[in-house]
């Protein structure tokens, strides 16, 4: 199987911090419930938090 890097959802740097950590947590949790083994905050991101992740492909 091959793997493909996808954007998942940008979480918009203007909301709370505290809302931000949840939903990223969240986000991760079912990402990775779902068999995805690798997400990740888009580092050349600037402003927003853009989330990548590596889905496999068949």
């Amino acid at each position: 199987m091959t793997t493909s890097t996808e954007q998942i959802v940008t979480v918009h740097a203007g909301a709370d911090v505290a809302l931000r950590l949840a939903l990223l947590d969240a986000i991760d949790q079912t990402l990775r419930d779902h068999g995805v083994r690798r997400v990740w905050i888009d580092p050349d991101s600037y402003h927003d938090l853009v989330v990548l992740a590596e889905i496999e492909v068949s």
